[in-house]
């Protein structure tokens, strides 16, 4: 019997394949890996820049340009006549800008002024008497040491002597007075002369008599002195012993020396109001308005034609040779800056930043400045945030060298334009 033996063939075992892999996948997935790792690295750095300059910088986004500007007040009382400057008009210092047609009353008024000027002249002469004698009689007392009763006889007889002079010179001045008035009175009858310059010299008349009555006032007062000296009545307190009256007489040179200083500057004052109002009067009485300084006209307070008062304000000229950017922080934002270090100002529609330099800071009133009595002001007040609303703040001025749009006349010297300011703080103490 055969017996038949089956063979199991095996399958060939595949070949293997030597064809490149595709690597692609592996690099796209590499490079977005890549890709997500500089997004981060990015994000961290800005994410870094942003902390340190929150950490070292201050920025203000509420800044303005701003500028002085010269309130021009009428000096006189009257009519507009004629206005030469609109907003936005270059001028120059020296510059007429408008006529003033004075009132009547604003004639008189001048007039009244020139009195007045006498008033205080004769005043201001009495005022420097008292002084000098007063600087003698300290002067003897520490030259001498002799008796306080004994300079003040002598004194007083100086005293007297020098009121006789000065009585006899006021009446003189009055004699002076009433002879031209008397002949301006009668040319003034005749048409000759206009009846407001015969009025002009009756004034004269009274203030002559005015100063003569308190010349004789001052006369009256010394000779009392003396005789008193005279009789041995110590006119100066006869408690006080040398060195007292040494004191009591530097008090009354001090006093009297502010007396005079003070007479002194109204009289001054009314100088210059009057060579201002006679000067600049012209043929036809008319008050010229010229520019205090060169720069551009801000605004224009009344037009031609209408009234206006003493002292109310007419025009207003801008000065664009005193520009800077200025914004109000609170007290604490304040102490954190470091005024030593530059400012970047970025200008509202100018791409390229400007440098700038801490000039001022400037508490901020719980009232704000009112122009009542002032002549130099600022263009615009810098705005405040709602959130700085209750808290104690600070204005901030900054000094930038002007850009082009500041010297534009037409855009008033770019003021009102909005800026941010960006300052360096101060280092942190570890």
């Amino acid at each position: 019997m055969q017996t038949t033996t089956t063979e199991t063939l095996e399958p060939n075992p595949p070949e293997k394949s030597f064809a490149p892999k595709d690597k692609s996948g592996s690099i796209v997935r590499l490079l977005v890996g890549f890709g997500f790792l500089s997004v981060g690295a990015t994000a961290i750095g800005l994410g870094g820049l942003s902390l340190w300059a929150h950490m070292n910088q201050l920025t203000i986004d509420n800044a303005i340009v701003n500028a002085r500007i010269v309130r021009i007040r009428a000096p006189i009382a009257g009519q507009f006549n004629a206005v030469y400057a609109n907003p936005g008009t270059p001028v120059k210092a020296g510059q007429v800008l408008a006529r003033i047609k004075p009132s009547m009353p604003q004639e008189q008024a001048l007039l009244a002024q020139q009195g007045e000027r006498q008033t205080h002249l004769a005043q201001l002469l009495a005022a420097q008497q008292s002084l000098v004698q007063s600087q003698q009689q300290l002067a003897q007392i520490g030259q001498s040491g002799t008796a306080v009763a004994v300079v003040d006889s002598t004194l007083a007889q100086s005293g007297v002597e020098a009121k006789r002079s000065d009585v006899e010179q006021a009446r003189s001045k009055v004699a002076e007075a009433r002879a031209i008035y008397q002949r301006y009175a009668a040319l003034a009858q005749e048409g000759a002369v206009t009846q407001l310059l015969a009025d002009e010299k009756r004034i004269s008349v009274e203030t002559a008599e005015a100063a003569l009555r308190g010349t004789e006032a001052g006369l009256a007062q010394s000779q009392t002195s003396l005789n008193a000296t005279q009789s041995g009545v110590q006119t100066s307190p006869s408690s006080l012993n040398l060195s007292d009256q040494r004191s009591h007489l530097m008090q009354v040179i001090q006093t009297q020396t502010s007396v005079v200083s003070t007479l002194k500057a109204d009289l001054d004052r009314i100088d210059q109001q009057i060579q201002q109002a006679q000067s600049q009067f012209s043929d036809q009485k008319d008050f010229v308005i010229t520019a205090p300084t060169s720069g551009v006209v801000y605004s224009v307070a009344s037009e031609q034609s209408e009234q206006v008062n003493l002292l109310e304000p007419i025009l207003t000229v801008l000065d664009c040779q005193d520009i800077w950017v200025e914004g109000i922080v609170s007290a604490q934002q304040a102490g954190q800056l470091n005024p030593h270090q530059p400012v970047q100002v970025s200008l509202a529609g100018e791409s390229t930043p400007l440098q700038g330099e801490v000039e001022m800071l400037q508490a901020v009133a719980n009232t704000p400045v009112t122009a009542t009595n002032m002549t130099q002001l600022q263009a615009l007040t810098p705005p405040i945030k709602a959130d700085l609303a209750g808290q104690a703040l600070m204005r901030v001025i900054v000094r930038v060298q002007p850009t082009a749009k500041m010297t534009q006349p037409q855009t008033f010297c770019g003021v009102g334009q909005v800026a941010q300011m960006t300052f360096t703080k101060k280092s942190l103490a570890f």
